[in-house]
């Protein structure tokens, strides 16, 4: 399996994207990744960034018009919300790719950018209050 399948086939998780799910999806997409991702850093991680995006640019080619008007959205969630977090959490080389990825993504899809940040800090914008009070009771997930 190549990296951007891996991104695509986790565009159903973006449905479930909330308090409850997220860490749930976020863990599962993490233990796939992993082989798929060292395999893709092998040549290095600037081929690796650029196969993601040559990959990203292929998969639209084969879609409908009406298919590839959301998709850069959904492939940069994912980046955002799983890759990134993923790679940032890693450190060393998987940091470098997230970091190159960012800005290679950022510079070829400038209305379609993304930030950097981990996994906690995901999960705290969940947090909503309301005049300072906490609107989610649970805290399942809270360190």
């Amino acid at each position: 399996m190549k990296l951007t399948d891996l991104v695509i086939a986790a565009i159903p998780y973006l449905s479930e994207f909330n308090y409850d799910c997220y860490p749930d999806n976020y863990r599962k997409y993490s233990e796939e990744i992993v082989p798929v991702l060292s395999n893709a850093l092998l040549p290095g991680v600037n081929t690796a960034v650029q196969d993601l995006i040559d990959g990203f640019d292929l998969y639209c080619s084969s879609l409908s018009k009406k298919e590839i008007k959301d998709m850069p959205f959904k492939f940069k969630q994912v980046l955002a919300l799983f890759l990134s977090p993923f790679c940032l959490k890693k450190g060393g080389e998987f940091e470098f790719f997230a970091r190159e990825l960012n800005e290679a993504w950022n510079k070829k899809f400038p209305k379609n950018v993304y930030y950097l940040t981990d996994f906690d800090s995901i999960l705290k914008g969940f947090d909503a209050n309301l005049l300072g009070l906490p609107l989610r009771k649970s805290n399942k997930y809270a360190k």
